[in-house]
């Protein structure tokens, strides 16, 4: 049997791989299973492997993780080509029966057009895993804590989900910290602030939205909070680059008589996303976002050169920082 299973979040789809092993296969050893990370195995040799007759046991598993050659990829990516695709079309179209591949893809999408979905698809079982909906997080919160002897107040739940953001892997983590911290309290919005830190490119977001409108006050408050959480300089700097790079092309398509959902069309994203960098581009100087990168690229080097401790070059950035 040919298991495809994908989500765009990996630790669910990896679980959901598990679970059917560990049914199928309840006592997993070097003779009956085998695990590839195919980010860095060819798939000649995946194939190889699924052709091959175990000599320990009458049947085996193998699990492929990280298929991204199956997924759809963003606009403007490349795929690297394997000459060993076409050989793994052929074997899902007449896979092993003693051999259980699972095929596992970190993606919100599947490649619809590859081959190898279209074999797995006549032969196999492709199985997608959901983010749950904001009400199953917050469910599910309840009733771990409460398991363990803790409680969690429903504002401070919903904050909690709001912050992971359907981040499956840190969820667990979180909850995980929670509960220790818990030991049979009641865990306080307040506490969720002082614990868990918020989404960084949501963060990275307002704070664009901040310096656009010349909010310094906000920009500063906002980085404040994200040092509490240890927050990376370097990584924010990033982040804020990515913010003003796309404000640069949401500017140009606009020059271009673009409306909002034909802009958000073109860039992949959402109108609202859109209509606030419309707005923040009214009140904004010719050439701000330019400006503005070229100041991130002096804040960076001054960090990374050690001129400039990272958290007064950053402060320095976001106090002199006029759009």
């Amino acid at each position: 049997m040919i298991y495809l299973i994908y989500s765009k979040e990996s630790e669910m789809a990896r679980r959901s791989a598990l679970k059917i092993l560990k049914k199928e296969f309840p006592k997993r050893d070097e003779g009956n299973y085998v695990c590839f990370n195919m980010a860095v195995t060819p798939i000649k040799t995946l194939v190889d492997e699924c052709e091959a007759m175990s000599l320990m046991s009458s049947k085996k598993a193998v699990l492929a993780e990280d298929c991204a050659f199956l997924s759809k990829m963003e606009r403007g990516s490349k795929k690297i080509k394997d000459a060993g695709s076409e050989a793994l079309e052929q074997y899902c179209l007449h896979p092993n029966p003693d051999v259980d591949l699972f095929l596992v893809v970190y993606a919100e999408q599947l490649d619809t057009k590859n081959k190898v979905v279209d074999a797995i698809s006549k032969t196999g079982m492709i199985k997608e895993v959901p983010v749950p909906p904001e009400e199953e997080w917050i469910a599910y919160t309840k009733r771990y804590l409460e398991r363990n002897g803790s409680k969690i107040e429903d504002d401070a739940a919903i904050d909690l989900v709001k912050r992971i953001d359907g981040d499956y892997g840190r969820f667990l983590s979180e909850l995980t910290k929670l509960d220790a911290f818990g030991s049979g309290a009641t865990i306080t919005k307040e506490d969720i602030r002082i614990l868990v830190s918020p989404r960084l490119e949501e963060d990275a977001f307002v704070l664009s939205n901040a310096l656009s409108n010349g909010n310094i006050e906000k920009a500063l408050r906002v980085y404040r909070d994200l040092k509490a959480h240890s927050i990376d300089e370097i990584r924010l700097i990033n982040m804020l680059g990515n913010q003003f790079r796309f404000l640069d092309e949401v500017a140009f398509l606009a020059s271009q008589g673009g409306s909002k959902n034909a802009i958000a069309s073109e860039l992949n994203a959402s109108p609202y996303r859109v209509d606030i960098c419309l707005r923040n581009l009214r009140s904004m100087r010719p050439n701000a976002t330019a400006r503005v990168l070229e100041r991130l690229y002096r804040c960076e080097k001054a960090i990374l050169s050690g001129e400039q401790n990272a958290e007064f070059a950053f402060t320095r950035f976001l106090a002199e920082t006029v759009l």
